[in-house]
């Protein structure tokens, strides 16, 4: 094995996360050290069980502040939403391989406009929405809305236009209700998880000091890797984000942002690039996945 010292960084950058993104963090910390052992690692007693039973309760947070009244409509308007995508995309697509030349160059003026939310139905709900949102701007545009009318699109976009705006205000319903259910109550066992994370950040550090051991080295750049990942999450989630702001901006300059469903986050300056690395980060992250 290269004698490379590799370092275990500091998870503080999940601080900023949302809770969704904090909780799938932890879960995954909890794999990667299940599936090292646990015994191993010398921790302080009670420290992991403490922390698995704390991130089971972040999870069940989670998983109660997406169940409310407005769930059930919110699913169902989502498969609409969906339906709706792969409606237009399927059809602009096919009519891309059309004989007659004018339809053929329509459709595919537009793919090459919007094709890049050819797969938005596929992501999670609230970037989903965001996608929805760009798409809509974009299709507003005089040039792009005269090539959906040459393709007969104008009902498919009329219905996907009410069923985003349909679906923004049971989300933003269901949003207030969450903060007030769980805010306190999630922050408070982040709180508590982020304490444990560095203790057993330390202990791991200590341990990779005195028997840097290949496991043990894999287990390093594993958890690396997963902070990483949700970095770059995160990013690109607050990428969009501002993306969006500023296009409500521009059209309605007059109109405040309807904010999103992230009340609970505790939102940081920090020092994150693109990449998902950290000013403190020592070690690159393994290019595999």
């Amino acid at each position: 094995m290269e004698n490379i010292n590799y370092q275990l960084r500091s998870f503080t950058s999940a601080k900023r996360f949302s809770a969704a993104e904090y909780s799938f963090l932890v879960s995954g910390v909890e794999s990667h050290i299940n599936a090292f052992g646990v015994e191993e690692l010398d921790f302080p007693s009670g420290v992991f069980d403490n922390f698995q039973a704390l991130g089971t309760k972040l999870k069940d947070l989670v998983r109660q502040s997406k169940i409310s009244k407005e769930t059930a409509k919110i699913q169902k308007i989502e498969e609409e939403i969906d339906d709706l995508l792969v409606a237009i995309i399927g059809v602009i697509r096919s009519t891309m391989k059309s004989p007659v030349a004018n339809k053929k160059e329509a459709s595919t003026e537009l793919y090459n406009a919007i094709g890049t939310y050819g797969d938005a139905y596929r992501k999670a709900m609230r970037y989903k929405m965001g996608l929805v949102d760009s798409l809509l701007y974009d299709l507003a545009k005089p040039e792009l809305s005269e090539l959906v009318s040459a393709l007969g699109l104008d009902n498919e976009v009329e219905s996907l236009t009410l069923k985003h705006a349909q679906c923004k205000v049971l989300m933003d319903s269901r949003s207030n209700a969450k903060v007030k259910i769980s805010k306190d109550k999630t922050l408070n066992i982040r709180k508590k998880i982020d304490e444990l994370l560095e203790i057993m950040v330390t202990c791991i550090r200590s341990l990779y000091y005195k028997t840097p051991t290949e496991n043990l080295t894999e287990l390093i750049l594993s958890l690396n890797q997963l902070l990483a990942e949700s970095e770059t999450n995160y990013n690109q989630r607050m990428a969009h984000t501002k993306k969006k702001e500023e296009e409500e901006k521009e059209t309605e300059p007059s109109q405040p942002s309807s904010g999103g469903e992230n009340l609970d986050t505790p939102e940081e300056d920090g020092n994150t690039d693109n990449s998902g690395n950290t000013e403190n980060s020592d070690t690159s992250a393994p290019s595999g996945e």
